[in-house]
């Protein structure tokens, strides 16, 4: 295999992080749906979660989806501390966290991944769902293309 073709495999297999920056997310807005990332081409999505940087009103909660595949097992308080952050586990059976600080281990049920691809005549789509009360924060979501031409977008 000749060096470029390393290098561009190499470039190809790159985790990849899209982010979204703070906003305001409210349940009285659109039912409380943000789509976050538009999905162009089938991705491993390895990490998707968020930062509070604002403070949060009490009970603010949010369930994850991709493709309107519920991420966890229901809506997940995550109206702690400022700095603190959520993960999901992208497993159905498993919870969504809410801490300062979240190990990645077995008994949270937080899967290897999460394959999405693209709806028939349309971009995937990552969205999430807020109720209870307001949240202010930062969304991420770690990703490996599994084509060339796959990728997040901000929605």
């Amino acid at each position: 295999m000749s060096l470029k073709s390393e290098v561009d495999q190499v470039w190809q297999d790159r985790a990849i992080v899209a982010y979204r920056a703070p906003q305001l997310y409210d349940p009285a807005v659109g039912g409380g749906i943000y789509d976050l990332f538009e999905i162009t081409g089938p991705v491993l999505i390895t990490l998707l979660g968020g930062r509070q940087t604002g403070a949060a009103g009490a009970g603010a909660a949010v369930l994850l989806n991709v493709n309107a595949v519920d991420l966890d097992g229901g809506a997940i308080a995550v109206d702690a501390a400022i700095g603190a952050v959520f993960l999901s586990c992208l497993n159905v059976a498993g919870t969504l966290v809410n801490a300062l600080g979240i190990p990645m281990t077995d008994a949270l049920l937080h899967s290897k991944g999460f394959v999405a691809g693209t709806a028939p005549a349309a971009n995937g789509v990552i969205s999430s769902t807020w109720t209870v009360d307001t949240w202010i924060g930062e969304i991420f979501c770690v990703y490996r293309r599994l084509s060339p031409t796959a990728e997040l977008l901000l929605a």
